[in-house]
């Protein structure tokens, strides 16, 4: 925790707000509580539903813009400089064991190298570190199917967790899913993504089955790293009829050379 602590210390000095979520403790008592009533034990002994509580501070675009400009200026007074606008061509190992970094602008030499590329960065530096002999790992596609709650049904819980973390096992696979990234309130606005010249790593594919055999629905969209993927969704179901729905999404991922299922059941009941 020493670290967290210091890196939200940085963001209170540098104008967050103060508020902190998840500090009720009698209040998350209580839906840990709730949680409980209604969870069962999957066949290998994990429960199906779990909440792990914990304490957020919420940013916000505005707040996360006044917070970036205050560390930039704390960056400024101590020296550093800031090379906008600035393209980096190439990176390469001097011959004193330091880095060399080409750019728009020209070299510039370091003993130390922090490379933040960024979504529209990340094939690019991938290739560079692979030249430089730096081991990676590939690391499993985080894919996230939106799901449209009222507030007069979550409010009650986002209340007293900003961003509830709900774990989920899946009955079919016994898959182990979450909620992440919940906006209370909050409205959907489309992300305008550039598309490269070149195959996409993987392809999704969004089925919507009634009663998990008669397909429904179906979508498919390509993934490239560089550009941190597609987006998926919304699922209408509000326009289906009351029933049981399975929303599978199969992703076929070419450069791990697999293929990754996901399914989840939602009923739809009348209003």
């Amino acid at each position: 925790m020493g670290y967290i602590e210091e890196v939200d210390r940085c963001f209170l000095d540098h104008g967050a707000d103060p508020t902190l979520h998840g500090e009720d403790e009698a209040r998350v008592r209580w839906w840990l509580d709730r949680v409980s009533w209604v969870r069962r034990r999957t066949p290998k002994g994990d429960w199906d539903i779990t909440l792990v509580p914990i304490k957020q501070r919420h940013m916000g675009t505005d707040f996360a813009h006044r917070v970036t400009a205050a560390i930039a200026e704390s960056i400024r007074r101590r020296g550093g400089r800031f090379e906008l606008e600035t393209e980096v061509t190439d990176l390469r190992i001097g011959n004193d064991g330091g880095f060399i970094i080409e750019t728009s602008r020209g070299e510039v030499r370091a003993t130390y190298l922090l490379a933040c590329p960024g979504r529209e960065g990340a094939h690019w530096f991938r290739e560079k570190a692979k030249r430089l002999g730096v081991r990676s790992e590939y690391g499993a596609i985080d894919i996230g199917c939106r799901v449209e709650v009222a507030s007069a049904v979550y409010d009650e819980l986002t209340s007293v967790l900003y961003d509830p973390k709900l774990v989920f096992v899946t009955p079919t696979h016994q898959d182990r899913t979450r909620t992440f990234c919940t906006n209370p309130g909050g409205r959907v606005r489309v992300e305008e993504q550039i598309r490269r010249i070149g195959q996409a790593d993987a392809v999704a594919t969004l089925s919507i089955l009634r009663d998990g055999k008669t397909p429904v629905a179906r979508s498919e969209n390509q993934i490239t790293t560089a550009v941190g993927g597609s987006i998926i969704g919304p699922v209408p179901f509000a326009n289906y009829t009351p029933g049981s729905y399975v929303v599978r999404l199969k992703v076929n991922d070419k450069i791990a050379k697999k293929e990754v299922v996901q399914e989840t059941r939602i009923d739809v009941v009348e209003p």
